[in-house]
């Protein structure tokens, strides 16, 4: 729940003597920090930003995606905006622990010898999930990273959770993608943006998003299966040189697959492979990667998004009905809609 109201004596006591767990550096306007312990008997964090004023409010993200009870999002359990100067808020959030980051939890159940083309793929299906349901409410992720999905195992089935909405954007009548500084092209982990971000691209639509979760799964698999077999190539080359990275990510897919996975000291399970196929053969299978790059306004795959979507529904196992956009989209049932500020009414206080 939100409010503008001080923190409680409770929350002011735990935000004071939890443990900080790290510090985010300063990037476009926003500077946060996160920590982690007990409220009661939950295990939480307290997230505390301090940010632009014209940046919409993460707590405002957070309260939509509760009150459309959009499935494995991160839950906020309290919101405060504790302060407003000179331009800058500051926000505190407390926050639902949801488990371990992907890296992590690919190792965990690699150890477990879990790490298979079911768990990998729940993953995947839990996370498009999770970003439809965010885009019914008019909501963009737009930082899908390594970092940004969390997930566990309850008894036996995998939990995963997209969190940190904080470079998310709602869409309404106050924010457009041209005056808002937080806008299409800069925001996002550079290593997991799209091809069209990375070169630039003046709106993003839910294909942006997906296409990072393709990165992600990717990098998390490297790191289990292959990180001992490349050095640190592959890690320098994500960070210093995006476009390189995702050409030799996306146009030589299947030489990228040898060379990561090939080895045979780097042994991968044919069917955790299989995921990252069908993830790439539903992106790119009927575009030229080229066009993608180029393209700075439209992507070319929108036309091509009903497709798109039946084949994630096929491949991942997931109900048509969870893909459906329905009529709360600019353009209608099962049309990709790109951000671009047109004032729609909010339903959230």
């Amino acid at each position: 729940m939100a409010t503008d109201r001080p923190a409680s004596a409770e929350v002011v006591h735990f935000i004071t003597h939890v443990r900080p767990q790290h510090v985010v550096k300063k990037v476009g306007g926003r500077k946060s920090w996160l920590y982690s312990g007990r409220l009661g008997s939950r295990e939480v964090f307290v997230k505390v930003e301090v940010q632009d004023e014209s940046r919409q409010s993460e707590i405002d993200i957070m309260q939509k995606l509760l009150d459309d009870n959009v499935p494995h999002t991160a839950r906020m359990l309290h919101g405060f905006r504790l302060d407003s100067h000179n331009g800058f808020r500051t926000e505190a959030m407390i926050l639902e622990h949801h488990g371990q980051p992907l890296c992590k939890f690919f190792s965990y159940l690699d150890s477990r010898r879990r790490l298979n083309q079911d768990t990998v793929s729940a993953v995947v299906r839990q996370i498009i999930t999770a970003l439809f349901g965010a885009y019914r409410a008019r909501i963009l992720h737009r930082d899908v990273s390594i970092g940004n999905i969390v997930a566990r195992l309850r008894g036996c089935e995998v939990e995963a959770t997209l969190i940190d909405w904080g470079y998310a954007r709602l869409e309404s009548a106050s924010h457009h993608p041209n005056s808002n500084p937080n806008n299409d092209a800069t925001v996002g982990t550079m290593a997991f943006r799209s091809l069209r971000v990375v070169n630039g691209c003046l709106g993003r639509t839910i294909i942006d998003d997906i296409e990072s979760v393709f990165y992600v799964v990717c990098y998390g698999l490297v790191y289990v299966y292959a990180k001992g077999c490349l050095g640190n190539d592959f890690w320098d080359m994500s960070r210093k040189d995006p476009a390189g990275y995702r050409a030799m990510t996306l146009d030589k897919f299947p030489r990228l697959v040898d060379k990561l996975f090939g080895d045979s000291s780097c042994p991968v399970d044919s069917g955790t492979l299989k995921v990252l196929e069908d993830l790439h053969e539903v992106l790119f299978r009927q575009v030229d990667v080229d066009d993608v790059f180029r393209s700075k306004d439209r992507d070319p795959r929108e036309e091509l998004f009903p497709t798109m979507m039946a084949a994630i529904c096929s491949k991942f196992g997931l109900d048509s009905a969870v893909l459906d956009l329905g009529s709360s989209t600019l353009e209608g049932p099962n049309a990709i809609r790109r951000v671009s500020g047109t004032p729609v009414k909010q339903t959230y206080q």
